[in-house]
Order: C-alpha cells, then structure tokens, then sequence
C-alpha cells in the first residue's frame, strides 16, 4: 500500500476530486487510471484507493455539448 500524506495527513483512499486537487490536477479535466487494458476514466465523485505502481493522467473532457 502506498502512503500519501497531505499537511501531515495520512491518505490511501481518495475522493478522485479530492485527489486532483492535492496533486494539481485542473478540476475541468478527466483523472485517468492507466491499465493494461488502456485509460480507465474515474468519476470525480468515486472514492479509489491508491496502491503501489498505479499510474494516473489527465485528459481534457470529451463528450461534451456544444
């Protein structure tokens, strides 16, 4: 399991908003999972659990309405 400490607090699980914000991730885009079967999208409002070698990008949104 990895450690993520944040102003002296410790984090495993996360909100992925909250996450973003901690690591300075621009709240309009997606935070991506990177697996071995390609990016995995997380909802903002998911809570994910950060373990050790897991990768995560950001991408700007797609879908959206014009």
């Amino acid at each position: 399991m990895v450690k993520i400490i944040v102003d002296d607090q410790p984090h495993g699980s996360w909100i992925v908003r909250d996450l973003k914000a901690a690591v300075g991730v621009d709240p309009a885009k997606v935070l991506a999972e990177i697996t071995p079967q390609g990016l995995k999208d997380l909802q903002d409002d998911s809570k994910i659990a950060v373990h050790k070698d897991e990768q995560f990008m950001s991408h700007a949104r797609t879908g959206g309405s014009s």
